[in-house]
């Protein structure tokens, strides 16, 4: 299944539709860009969907600015960032990670790929 791109800013009600983003990551689904900014993402959407992206080998683009994600949900990043070859761009933007979290996560970017925090 091929889908593109797609972009669901400022739907805050639907968890399950999370899960099943996380779900259709992890089985092959074509889906090249995702933008989830504004959507009052918690802790447990960000860890399904960062681990998700352990298996993901399409999604280039992912914007998560404007949510609640925090240095706890940014956990499974370290894991999963280093052997993710796809992914290229990574927007944190306005979240609530510390700076000390913000400074290991610009660490993780190498040539080929960018991630936007609030000061990196």
């Amino acid at each position: 299944t091929e889908w593109g791109s797609g972009d669901v800013e400022n739907q805050k009600d639907d968890r399950n539709g999370v899960d099943l983003l996380g779900s259709l990551l992890e089985t092959g689904t074509s889906l090249w860009s995702l933008s989830l900014s504004r959507t009052n993402l918690q802790t447990k959407e960000f860890l399904s969907l960062f681990s998700a992206l352990a298996k993901n080998r399409s999604l280039i683009s992912l914007n998560l600015d404007e949510n609640l994600c925090n240095d706890h949900s940014t956990s499974v990043l370290f894991q999963v960032l280093p052997t993710n070859t796809s992914l290229c761009h990574l927007s944190l933007r306005e979240n609530r990670i510390s700076d000390e979290r913000k400074a290991s996560l610009a660490r993780l970017s190498n040539d080929r790929r960018i991630i936007f925090l609030n000061d990196y």
